[in-house]
C-alpha cells in the first residue's frame, strides 16, 4: 500500500470515529468543503479540507495536505579557489491533518474563527551545491544529497470566514497559522530530530454543504 493510500484511509477513519454531539440543526455550523491552493502557487502548504459540526459553533476538521518548497542561494566568496557558490534545495510530500474550529458570528456574512489541530507530513527532499572559480568553471565536483523528513505540526489558527453572494453558498476564509514542528530527519543513513516554530498564511476557498 502506498503512503498516499494509507494517508487517505487515515482521514476516512478519523471522520468515522470523530465524536458527535446531537444538537438542534440551527445551532450547528454548516458542513463545508474547501481548498487552500497557496502552496501550489508559492512555496508552502496546500490542502483540501472537510468540516462537519460536532457542537454549538464548533466543527471537526480533516485535511489532506501537500507541501512543496524550493530555494536557491548564490554567494560570492571572492577567494581564488572558490569565487562563487550556488545552493539549491527542493522538497515535497503528502500529509494528513485533524483539528477543531470555533465559529463566532460577526455579521450575517462574516464569522470570526479560531482553530487548533495537528498534521503529519512525510516529505522527500534533495539538495545540490556547486562552487565556481573566478573564470566561471567548476572549482570542485558538484555536491548533492537527499533525505526524508517526518514532521508533526501542532498549530493554532485565527481568521475570518466571509460568505460570497446573497445565497451564501460559497465562501473565502483567510487564516494565519502558527505552531511548532517536531521533526525526524534522515539523510545518508543519519537520523536527526528537532523542534522548530512556523507561521504562515492560508487562503481557503470553500462551499457550504448544509
Amino acid at each position: 500500500m502506498s503512503k498516499y493510500a494509507a494517508l487517505l484511509i487515515a482521514v476516512v477513519v478519523l471522520n468515522i470515529v470523530a465524536p458527535q454531539i446531537s444538537l438542534a440543526q440551527e445551532e450547528l455550523p454548516a458542513k463545508t468543503v474547501g481548498i487552500n491552493p497557496l502552496g501550489l502557487v508559492i512555496n508552502g502548504l496546500s490542502f483540501v479540507e472537510y468540516t462537519r459540526p460536532i457542537a454549538h459553533r464548533t466543527s471537526f476538521v480533516t485535511r489532506l495536505d501537500y507541501i512543496r518548497w524550493s530555494e536557491e542561494e548564490s554567494e560570492v566568496e571572492g577567494y581564488t579557489d572558490v569565487y562563487r557558490s550556488e545552493y539549491k534545495e527542493s522538497g515535497s510530500g503528502p500529509g494528513v491533518g485533524v483539528g477543531v474550529r470555533y465559529h463566532a458570528p460577526v455579521s450575517k456574512s462574516v464569522d470570526f474563527e479560531l482553530s487548533s489541530g495537528v498534521d503529519v507530513l512525510l516529505v522527500g527532499w534533495e539538495w545540490n551545491q556547486r562552487e565556481f572559480g573566478p573564470e566561471g568553471s567548476l572549482a570542485y565536483a558538484p555536491d548533492s544529497g537527499e533525505g526524508t523528513t517526518a514532521a508533526f505540526a501542532f498549530h493554532v489558527g485565527i481568521g475570518a470566514k466571509m460568505q460570497l453572494g446573497a445565497a451564501g453558498k460559497f465562501f473565502i476564509a483567510p487564516q494565519l497559522l502558527m505552531g511548532t514542528l517536531a521533526m525526524n530527519i534522515e539523510t545518508e543513513g543519519i537520523e536527526v530530530s528537532g523542534v522548530g516554530f512556523f507561521a504562515g498564511g492560508v487562503l481557503l476557498f470553500g462551499m457550504n454543504l448544509y
